[in-house]
């Protein structure tokens, strides 16, 4: 944990020479997730951590009292009564400082202010959290604030924290100060996080047990379901999202402690083929030949003799974790026509082999991955576009096109003449199946050609309600930054060319495996198979940008859009560090752009942005 003189100071005269220092935790890191899955160091409106920014006092305070045991005891809005002459009554933090210092853990100043909005140091950090953890300055030797420091590192709470002496504290610094505070030792002798009920494992907190602790569900959505509390981390089929809205029929989990919602939208449609009975109560389904355990009291309860669902009908399955049936929908229920792209179609014998069926994937227009069984070979690929017809006799397929060509309007509201419905549901896709979501807005002044429109539909009002697009965003990739492509044999067949690249923070090293592709150290991207296997990589064309503004990257013969999460590195000694676009300029820092020139009309945009600092 301690570091070498030379390299700390090494360390600290780079630092100096940026205007924005490193930051500590990339977005997917494991102090990240912990703390916001915890509810102390939470994202905006739209999930955004912004790492780079600063802390203030106020924020830092709300951050100690929601790693403490009063983290369950604040109101909702964090207000009080002040001890400060400049934290007023119904100041957002009133009731956090109030904690903070009469706890012994902040204080003030001799002319009876705080200073809320003053930005943090690294010193004051490690004085606060010392005696959060029960450490007086009787306890460590020497003075503020170098005792302070030395105690701090000794203890493990500045591993991995670029901030040095006199420097203000991210809030990725202080996600990753917060992580390491959980399996610091305290002065009494016990490991902090556990005094809170965390469970920590080889120095680091169970992540998963944090989220799945006293987890509630599953429970099937109503229409406009609502939940009594507001989730600080949200997880849509088994990933991270920043939308926490509740469809009909989703089936969810939720925690109201650590404020985490776990919301699943997979279904199975097929003929009820089995219920499986295990000391009376029917413990699993077979539906289209395949076998699902039955995961709620609900669902056991719509299988059994009383629940009115019979063996030869046809039903939808509504699967929670681990693809457990939380509740199923039969009768009139069931009808309904899903369109969507073919992500796979899987031929096998039915149950009495003498037919053959497909099992059928279907990326939906509303974004949510679908699973069928079709009595038939349903002679698809992945890749088409497809609707599903699901009523009680069964359910069939058939491949759709339609094209569609003009101008989508400046606020993304009309294609041409024919207006966008409110809550339009618009998806791209490669040929391949790779598909994604858009929102209007993304289409805002593109020209589209007949061939860009894959199918559409409108609703009674002449409205396009759903839109699905032939490949138009460039959307459908991956866009990494490859750091490294090292080939033994360049002019030779070889197995072992190793590429190394960063995604959103993270290095990732793979062997092409005799797939030689043409890409060279710089920005990338990627398409991966449905095993997560890489498809193709191709490479991205470098520019220099000159300045931005507004979201634009202004060159030297023109500009380019800057996508909405573009990656930006800021490449010092050592590596390369995950930033934000808010923290880097052209005036302190060199900027070297990275666009995807392969893509559709809608495409062409700097997927990835490296910052140098000027010397």
């Amino acid at each position: 944990m301690k570091k070498r003189i030379c390299a700390l100071l090494l360390a600290v005269a780079l630092l100096c020479a940026l205007a924005v220092p490193a930051l500590a935790a990339a977005e997917d890191s494991a102090a990240v997730r912990t703390v916001r899955a915890l509810g102390i160091i939470v994202g905006d409106e739209y999930g955004n951590m912004n790492l780079s920014g600063f802390v203030t006092r106020a924020q830092f305070a709300k951050i100690l009292v929601a790693a403490s045991r009063y983290r369950d005891s604040i109101s909702p809005d964090g207000t009080g009564y002040a001890l400060y002459r400049d934290v007023k009554n119904g100041h957002w933090a009133s009731e956090y400082i109030r904690i903070a210092a009469q706890e012994g853990w902040m204080t003030g100043y001799t002319d009876s202010t705080f200073r809320p909005e003053n930005t943090i140091t690294l010193e004051e950090v490690c004085a606060s959290t010392l005696r959060l953890l029960g450490y007086d300055g009787a306890s460590l030797a020497g003075s503020f604030p170098y005792a302070h420091l030395s105690k701090a590192s000794a203890l493990g709470l500045r591993d991995g924290i670029s901030c040095v002496q006199g420097q203000s504290m991210t809030r990725g610094d202080c996600a990753q100060l917060i992580y390491n505070l959980f399996p610091a030792q305290t002065a009494s002798g016990q490991v902090y996080g556990t005094t809170l009920g965390l469970t920590i494992r080889d120095g680091e907190v169970d992540y998963l047990t944090v989220l799945l602790d006293k987890l509630t569900g599953p429970c099937v959505a109503g229409r406009g379901e609502t939940l009594g509390f507001t989730p600080v981390t949200v997880f849509r089929d088994g990933k991270e999202s920043a939308f926490t809205s509740l469809n009909q029929n989703d089936v969810y989990y939720y925690n109201t402690g650590m404020r985490s919602l776990w919301i699943y939208t997979k279904r199975a449609s097929g003929r009820l083929d089995a219920v499986t009975i295990s000391g009376g109560t029917p413990t699993a389904v077979t539906v289209g030949g395949k076998s699902y355990a039955i995961g709620s009291t609900d669902a056991a309860f719509r299988f059994s003799a009383m629940g009115g669902t019979p063996t030869g009908s046809y039903v939808t399955l509504l699967l929670g974790m681990d693809d457990k049936v939380a509740g199923v929908l039969s009768g009139v229920a069931v009808n309904e026509t899903y369109y969507g792209v073919v992500q796979s179609a899987v031929k096998s014998a039915a149950e009495d082999k003498a037919a053959v069926q497909t099992e059928l994937t279907l990326f939906c227009a509303d974004g949510v991955e679908r699973s069928f069984v079709i009595p038939r070979d349903a002679g698809l690929e992945a890749g088409r576009v497809a609707a599903v017809s699901v009523s009680s006799a069964g359910a069939d397929v058939h491949g759709v096109s339609a094209n569609l060509g003009g101008r989508v309007s400046a606020d993304g509201r009309r294609i041409g003449d024919i207006p966008l419905a409110d809550g339009v549901q618009i998806v791209d896709s490669a040929a391949d199946g790779t598909a994604i979501t858009l929102r209007p807005s993304r289409l805002a002044g593109t020209e589209l050609s007949g061939a860009d429109v894959r199918y559409y539909t409108r609703n009674t009002a002449g409205e396009i309600d759903r839109l699905f697009l032939n490949d138009l965003t460039g959307d459908t990739w991956t866009y990494v930054y490859l750091t490294e492509v090292y080939d033994p044999s360049p002019d030779f067949f070889s197995s072992n060319v190793r590429y190394t690249y960063l995604n959103r923070g993270r290095s990732t090293t793979f062997y092409g495996g005799g797939t030689k592709y043409a890409v060279t150290a710089g920005g990338g991207a990627v398409s991966f198979a449905s095993d997560g296997s890489i498809r193709s990589m191709r490479a991205l064309r470098a520019c220099d940008v000159r300045r931005m503004e507004n979201g634009t990257a202004f060159l030297d013969g023109g500009s380019r859009a800057i996508a909405e999460n573009a990656q930006v590195y800021l490449r010092q000694s050592g590596g390369y560090y995950l930033t934000d676009l808010a923290a880097v300029n052209a005036y302190d820092y060199r900027l070297t752009g990275w666009y995807d020139d392969f893509t559709g009309r809608a495409g062409g945009q700097i997927r990835v942005l490296i910052a140098e600092p000027k010397p």
